[in-house]
């Protein structure tokens, strides 16, 4: 996970003559040293799992006030 962290962040150097780049250090001992794509997966299954909640309270709402009641048909 680092070295695919430490791609995204290659930073350009300084040297005017050459276009190398250089890796930005990464201390792994720090909590956002893990933030990359794979957190962006998460937040997106987050979102989505939040969608589904909503959706499957609605649902289940619904379900309640169209519950079938005996005693309307008596």
């Amino acid at each position: 996970m680092l070295e695919h962290v430490a791609q995204e962040m290659k930073v350009p150097t300084a040297v005017e003559s050459s276009d190398t780049t250089a890796m930005a250090e990464i201390d792994p001992n720090t909590p956002w040293a893990m933030f990359g794509m794979d957190s962006v997966v998460i937040v997106g299954l987050s979102r989505t799992a939040d969608a589904a909640n909503s959706t499957l309270s609605a649902l289940l709402a619904s379900e309640r006030s169209l519950s079938f009641e005996p005693e309307l048909y008596r």
